[in-house]
C-alpha cells in the first residue's frame, strides 16, 4: 500500500554543484513526516547531476525549461503529497524537525490554507548573516503585501487544494516569481497562518538573482504593484531610489546615504508610475486603501502633479448642443472613430475634445490642452532634420526581427513600438517610441521611467495609460484608413502600430523609409476575430521575443486588414515619391519593394516623380502591385503608365487571383481619386 506524502517539496536546480548537496541533505534529514522530494534540472553540466543521483529517495525530473518558475512548474505536476513547497537548490531547512512542525500547524489548524515560518539568511559557507524580516501578522498579509514582502519563501507551506485551485507560478517572471504567487493567494482569500519558530535558511551569496541583479528585481516588483494592487506604494519607490543613489539593496546592505537625492529620487520614481489618468482616479476612490491613500498624500507632499489631464469620457456629461470639430471636413466622417469632436461640458461650460472607439474607450481632454499638445507637437516637428535623403527603419516586431538585431539596423534613425524596450539594444539605440493599442499601454505599468530619453508619440486618447513624462507629444488620430503623411492634421492607427509608424516617419521628414520585422503572420486561434483579447500564458511564438506578451493580454490581428492599411501607404508612397522598402528577414508582407538591410546606405535618394507628384493608382493596381512584384516595378516606372494604357495582362491577373482565392475586399480608393471600389481577391 502506498502511503500518501505528507510533503511534496520541489527544488529546482541549475549548475548548483557548489550548494545542492547541502539542500538535499537537509530535506534527507527531515523526521516525523513522510517527504516526496523532486528535484528537478534541465541539464547541469558542472556535476551536480552526478550530487543528485547519490540521493536515493528523489523523483530527479530531467527536464529542459525556460525560466526558473517553468521548471518549478514542472515539478508541481509531479506533487502527490498535502502539502506543498519549493525550495530552491542554495536554500536549507534549519532542523530536522522543521517540517514536521509545519505538519503540526496544519493539523491542529484545519481551516488554515498556508502555513510560513521564521527564517535567517546565511551566507556561502552556511554561515549566519542576520534573521530575515518575517511579518508575524498573518491577518495583514494582504495590505502589507502593497509596500513589502514580509514573508521568506523557503518557509511558506500550502495545502494541494490551494495550487489544484491557482495553478502554478506565473512563468513570465524572473524574480517575484514567489511574490506574486503570495499575492495571488492573499487576494484569492486564503487563509495564512505564522509559525514563530526558524523554519528555513535562505542564502545570501553573489551568484544569486537577487543579489547580482537587484534593480531589475526592484524593476519587477513596481511592475507586479501596478498589476496587482492598481498602484507603486511609495515605499517600493524609496527602496529604489536608494538603491540607485547608495547602492542599498534594502535587504542586506542598508546603510546610511544622502537621504535628499533619495528624496528627489523617489519623487522621480513616484512621478513616473503614478501619474497616469488611470492609476491617479485609483487612488483617489473611496474604496482604495490605506496604502494607496497614504501614497497620494506623499506625492502632494512632495508636489507631484495629482489632477488628471485625460478622463473617461463616458462619466463627464456634456450639453445636448451639436459637437464642434477640430478640422474643416470632419463632419464629413462616417462615425465618430474616424474624427475627434469638441463638446462643451454641462457642469462646468469648458469645452473638452473627445474621441470615442466603442466598446473600448471614450476619452476626452481639455480643448486648451490638446492645443498646447497640438503646439508643442508641431514645434517638435519642425526641429526635426528634413535633410534630403534621410532614412529612417520602423522596426515591428515579428521574429524575424531577431535576425536583424545588428549594426545594420542601428546605423539608422528607429521607430520602435509597443514592447520592443524590453530588449536593451533597441531601448538604447532607438529614437522614437509608439503605442496605438490600449491593451498595451495599459501594460507597460511601471517600464515608464525607463522610456524618459526616447521621443515618444501617441494617439491623444491613449493620455490615459501615460504619465507626464519628457519628450512625450500627443497627435490627434484615428481609424480613418487613409495614409496621412502630417502628424499634425491626423495618423491613421488602423489595424497596427507599424502603419501608424509609417505615417510618423513621413511627417518626421524622412523620404527612405526601411521596414524590418514585418513578419505580418500571427498563430492565434482561428475563432478569435481583431480586437478579441487573448491572455498569453506560454511563450510569445508572434513576437522576437519570448516574453513580449507572455503572462499579458494581447488583442487578436487580422493580417488582411494590415494588408488593406499596407495598401494604402502603398499608394501614398508611389504617388508622392517616397521609398519604402521592405528589409524584412522572410516575413509575409509582399506589398514593398525588398532589399537587404545591409545593402542600404543612408545617402540613398529616392526619385522625385514628374511635376513633384505622380498619378494615384486605381484599385485593381494596388491590388496588383501588393501581390505580384513585376506590377509592383512597372506600376513604380516613370513616367507611369496611364490608367488607360495598362496592357490587358493586368485585367487577366485579377481575373486569376479571383479565381484562386476565396476571399474578397472592397479596396477603397485614394483621397484625391473619385471614390470608387472594386471587389478584389486577397491573396
Amino acid at each position: 500500500m502506498t502511503v500518501r506524502a505528507d510533503f511534496s517539496i520541489v527544488t529546482p536546480s541549475f549548475n548548483q554543484a557548489r550548494f545542492v548537496g547541502r539542500t538535499l541533505t537537509s530535506v534527507a534529514s527531515q523526521t516525523g513526516v513522510h517527504v516526496q522530494h523532486i528535484v528537478v534540472d534541465p541539464g547541469s553540466t558542472d556535476g551536480s547531476q552526478d550530487i543528485i543521483r547519490k540521493f536515493p529517495d528523489i523523483t530527479f525530473v530531467q527536464k529542459p525549461d525556460r525560466c526558473q518558475s517553468e521548471g518549478i512548474n514542472n515539478g508541481f505536476v509531479e506533487c502527490t503529497g498535502r502539502y506543498v513547497a519549493w525550495l530552491n537548490s542554495d536554500d536549507l531547512y534549519v532542523s530536522p524537525d522543521a517540517l514536521a512542525q509545519v505538519k503540526r500547524c496544519f493539523e491542529s489548524h484545519p481551516h488554515v490554507d498556508i502555513v510560513y515560518g521564521k527564517a535567517i539568511f546565511v551566507d556561502a559557507d552556511d554561515q549566519f548573516i542576520r534573521d530575515y524580516y518575517v511579518n508575524g501578522k498573518a491577518e495583514s498579509l494582504k495590505e502589507s503585501f502593497e509596500y513589502q514582502v514580509g514573508i521568506c519563501q523557503p518557509a511558506v507551506f500550502w495545502k494541494r487544494e490551494v495550487y489544484e485551485e491557482l495553478g502554478g507560478l506565473d512563468e513570465s517572471l524572473d524574480f517575484q516569481l514567489d511574490f506574486e504567487y503570495w499575492i495571488r493567494m492573499a487576494q484569492a482569500g486564503k487563509v495564512w497562518k505564522h509559525i514563530a519558530v526558524p523554519i528555513a535558511a535562505h542564502r545570501w551569496w553573489e551568484g544569486m538573482k537577487t543579489a547580482s541583479r537587484r534593480d531589475r528585481s526592484l524593476q519587477e516588483t513596481l511592475n507586479l504593484m501596478k498589476q496587482r494592487f492598481g498602484y507603486v506604494h511609495w515605499k517600493w519607490a524609496e527602496r529604489l531610489a536608494n538603491l540607485q543613489v547608495n547602492a542599498d539593496d534594502g535587504i542586506i546592505n542598508v546603510g546610511k546615504g544622502d537621504d535628499e537625492r533619495v528624496r528627489l529620487r523617489t519623487i522621480e520614481i513616484l512621478h513616473r508610475v503614478n501619474t497616469d489618468a488611470v492609476t491617479l482616479e485609483h487612488m483617489q476612490s473611496p474604496s482604495v486603501t490605506a496604502g494607496a491613500r497614504e501614497t497620494l498624500e506623499r506625492m502632494r507632499s512632495f508636489g507631484t502633479p495629482t489632477t488628471p489631464r485625460f478622463h473617461d469620457a463616458l462619466n463627464m456629461r456634456f450639453t445636448t448642443e451639436s459637437p464642434r470639430f477640430l478640422f474643416a471636413g470632419d463632419e464629413m466622417a462616417a462615425s465618430p472613430a474616424r474624427r475627434p469632436e469638441i463638446r462643451r461640458q454641462a457642469k462646468t461650460g469648458l469645452e473638452f475634445v473627445t474621441y470615442a472607439a466603442e466598446p473600448n474607450f471614450q476619452v476626452a481632454c481639455l480643448l486648451t490642452d490638446f492645443q498646447t499638445d497640438q503646439t508643442r507637437l508641431s514645434d517638435m516637428l519642425e526641429r526635426c532634420d528634413k535633410a534630403p535623403g534621410r532614412t529612417c527603419v520602423v522596426v515591428a516586431n515579428g521574429p524575424s526581427l531577431r535576425q536583424s538585431l545588428n549594426e545594420d539596423l542601428f546605423a539608422f534613425d528607429l521607430i520602435i513600438s509597443n514592447f520592443a524596450y524590453k530588449d536593451e539594444r533597441l531601448l538604447q539605440r532607438a529614437r522614437y517610441y509608439t503605442i496605438v493599442n490600449h491593451t498595451v499601454a495599459a501594460q507597460v505599468r511601471a517600464d515608464w521611467m525607463y522610456l524618459d530619453h526616447l521621443v515618444k508619440v501617441f494617439p491623444f486618447w491613449l493620455g490615459r495609460h501615460v504619465p507626464d513624462l519628457p519628450q512625450t507629444f500627443f497627435v490627434n488620430s484615428t481609424v480613418d484608413p487613409a495614409f496621412s503623411p502630417d502628424a499634425r492634421r491626423n495618423l491613421s492607427w488602423r489595424s497596427t502600430v507599424s502603419y501608424f509608424n509609417m505615417q510618423l516617419a513621413v511627417s518626421l521628414g524622412y523620404r527612405q523609409v526601411l521596414l524590418v520585422g514585418f513578419d505580418n503572420s500571427y498563430i492565434q486561434p482561428q475563432t478569435v476575430k481583431e480586437g478579441d483579447e487573448l491572455i498569453q500564458k506560454t511563450d510569445d511564438p508572434n513576437h522576437f521575443m519570448p516574453g513580449y506578451f507572455k503572462g499579458k493580454t494581447w488583442q487578436a490581428a487580422d493580417t488582411g486588414n494590415m494588408n488593406d492599411s499596407y495598401c494604402q501607404a502603398l499608394s501614398w508612397s508611389m504617388a508622392n515619391g517616397v521609398k519604402f522598402i521592405n528589409c524584412t528577414v522572410g516575413g509575409q508582407l509582399h506589398a514593398f519593394p525588398r532589399d537587404q538591410l545591409g545593402r542600404i546606405h543612408s545617402g540613398m535618394l529616392p526619385k522625385r516623380p514628374p511635376n513633384g507628384r505622380w498619378r494615384a493608382l486605381n484599385p485593381g493596381e494596388i491590388v496588383a502591385a501588393a501581390h505580384d512584384p513585376a506590377w509592383r516595378e512597372l506600376l513604380a516606372t516613370e513616367p507611369r503608365v496611364s490608367a488607360g494604357a495598362m496592357p490587358k495582362q493586368l485585367d487577366a491577373f485579377l481575373v486569376e487571383q479571383a479565381r484562386t482565392n476565396g476571399r474578397g475586399l472592397v479596396f477603397p480608393q485614394p483621397d484625391d481619386v473619385p471614390r470608387a471600389s472594386a471587389t478584389i481577391p486577397r491573396k
